[in-house]
């Protein structure tokens, strides 16, 4: 089903723009290195933040020197605080907390607190002087520790990164930030000290803190790369367990989490590429994507809400079964691909690294030097209003729901009968309340019995996996 929705304020505004009816250059790009792989929609400053490797920006008359962070006013381009010591590689991104403005990523400075010592990574902006400063201690620079989340951010703010040492506290890979100093994470604390112990996010959702990470698995054998603490232990996220895929962006919008990385049904993850999920059961989002190259790199990079639809950029191109260059939405039903074919120099395509908004615009930025043959480089606008090449099928509401099984008697004193609903299922495992496995099997047909009998009494979770390679997952007590 290919088609292109036009509005009559789309096809004026559209033809006003010379260079593309779709997207708008913002400035001529950046200098040394040219790569743009943050922008923040900043309501404080009234400004468009951008971070990345880049030195400098080029307006249309002028050139500012940057330092890897710059601000656009809606006309101009111009360095946001005095410049960092170096610029050793991109800034990651910017988050608003406490009224304060951060950033995280791969830069060095002298530290305000400690006179003589470097600080790398992770910096506060002096909003009267304009300069950058430590956060209330400095930040070694081959400290593992290098970014701050949630992006979102709640009541608490974190540094995560790699095991090491902040302020004197013993090595960890999470460290709790109130807006004045540093504390230690308690939860963390049940976790195995290990130097390649990695934490992406921390971040709550109903009721739960939830981690993104990649380490030995704490519940078992193997990695893992999601897990929760419930108030008193760590868990698996349900349906995840033993997943390798890493999670590179999560969002949350109406009590629902989204996440996107490089997770894929066929190892066993809730979805290709994206997946969403409401606390107890996931979804796969249509299918999710697709890179038809290479299968196996298929992944998403970022998430960003517009005008209540998701978009989604990364490494693929197909999403829910339509063709789409590395730029899609979801409104909830369908993915829709959108105009823009975005390249490098060497004409080769490539993703946008990031999106925000900013005065009810959407922009994108990245290391592109060309949309659709026009020089429009490393930050663009979307003119397109709600034009769309194409859209998948609708998927309807008994679809959106997961398939599903039943398990009964549960509780059972031995016997367990399982029922599938909508699936082909394929393979079963059973699972201990922190995660071991401890029985599996093949399922050919739609209903089958497993024998408990030889288990203690308990909590267990029944995993059963889909022709497809999804997962599902119930709990079931064993008396």
């Amino acid at each position: 089903m290919r088609k292109l929705l036009f509005s009559a304020m789309f096809v004026c505004m559209a033809l006003s723009h010379a260079q593309s009816q779709y997207w708008r250059s913002i400035g001529r790009g950046t200098i040394g290195p040219t790569l743009v792989t943050t922008l923040f929609g900043d309501t404080v400053l009234d400004r468009l933040l951008a971070g990345g490797s880049f030195h400098y920006f080029m307006n249309e008359t002028d050139t500012v020197a940057a330092k890897g962070q710059a601000a656009w006013n809606g006309e101009r381009w111009d360095s946001l605080a005095h410049p960092m010591t170096s610029v050793g590689g991109p800034a990651y991104w910017f988050v608003r907390f406490g009224g304060d403005l951060y950033l995280c990523g791969q830069f060095s400075f002298e530290s305000t607190s400690s006179p003589g010592q470097g600080n790398s990574g992770i910096a506060k902006l002096n909003a009267e002087e304009q300069r950058w400063e430590d956060l209330g201690c400095p930040n070694p620079s081959m400290n593992g520790m290098s970014t701050i989340v949630p992006r979102d951010p709640g009541a608490v703010l974190y540094a995560t990164g790699y095991s090491g040492s902040i302020c004197g506290y013993p090595k960890a890979s999470v460290f709790r930030y109130d807006g004045e100093m540093f504390h230690e994470w308690e939860p963390f604390s049940h976790i195995p000290q290990n130097d390649n112990n990695y934490v992406g996010s921390v971040f709550d959702f109903r009721g739960m803190t939830y981690m993104t990470c990649a380490m030995p698995n704490p519940l078992g054998t193997g990695y893992t790369t999601f897990l929760r603490w419930n108030g008193s232990n760590w868990e698996h996220v349900p349906g995840w367990g033993n997943t390798p895929a890493i999670i590179k962006d999560i969002s949350i919008r109406n009590d629902t989490l989204y996440v996107a990385g490089t997770l894929r049904m066929a190892q066993g993850a809730p979805g290709n590429g994206v997946a969403c999920f409401d606390g107890t059961a996931w979804n796969n989002m249509g299918g999710g994507l697709w890179l038809t190259p290479a299968p196996n790199f298929v992944s998403a990079v970022v998430l960003q809400w517009y005008r209540d639809e998701l978009y989604v950029s990364g490494q693929f191109d197909r999403a829910g079964g339509i063709a789409a260059g590395y730029l899609a939405k979801w409104n909830g039903r369908q993915w829709c691909s959108l105009p823009g074919h975005f390249t490098v120099g060497n004409g080769s395509p490539t993703w946008v690294y990031d999106m925000a908004v900013w005065r009810d615009s959407l922009y994108v930025g990245g290391e592109f030097t060309s949309i659709d043959g026009e020089p429009i480089r490393h930050v663009a606008q979307w003119l397109g209003g709600d034009a769309v090449v194409e859209c998948s099928e609708p998927v309807g509401v008994q679809e959106i729901t997961p398939p599903t099984f039943t398990l009964y008697p549960n509780p059972t004193n031995g016997l367990l009968h399982v029922e599938a609903q909508g699936m082909r299922p394929r393979a079963w495992r059973l699972t201990d309340a922190v995660g071991r496995e401890v029985l599996h099997g093949t399922a050919v047909l739609g209903n089958f019995v497993v024998d408990l009998s030889g288990l203690g009494n308990g909590l267990y979770h029944f995993v059963l996996e889909d022709a497809q390679g999804a997962s599902y997952a119930r709990t079931v007590v064993r008396e």
